[in-house]
């Protein structure tokens, strides 16, 4: 079980779209969340994997050898360098391969 707090806004509109479906709020409210989680989860998720972001793409094979000496070695925001080469991977392409 889970409790959610709304502000005094979002409560008199849930209670206003249940009413006007005909369902209890709970049923609403679980409808509404399975509706969002199966748009989220049912959608593709995106190549996370850096490589797989460069290879295909123009000079990709060409970043892929320079950018695979720094792996383990990249500081960032605490993430782990795999998930940082992921962000470098996404700005080099973003970026029309410009260095």
């Amino acid at each position: 079980m889970r409790s959610v707090r709304f502000d005094a806004d979002l409560e008199n509109r849930v209670e206003r779209a249940a009413k006007r479906r005909g369902v209890t709020v709970s049923d609403f409210i679980r409808t509404a969340v399975r509706r969002e989680c199966d748009a989220v989860l049912d959608t593709a998720e995106p190549e996370e994997n850096w490589k797989a972001i460069l290879r295909g793409n123009p000079n990709g094979e060409e970043w892929i050898k320079v950018l695979d000496g720094f792996i383990g070695s990249v500081e960032g925001d605490g993430s782990s360098a795999d998930e940082a080469m992921d962000d470098w991977a996404r700005t080099i392409r973003e970026h029309n391969w410009r260095e």
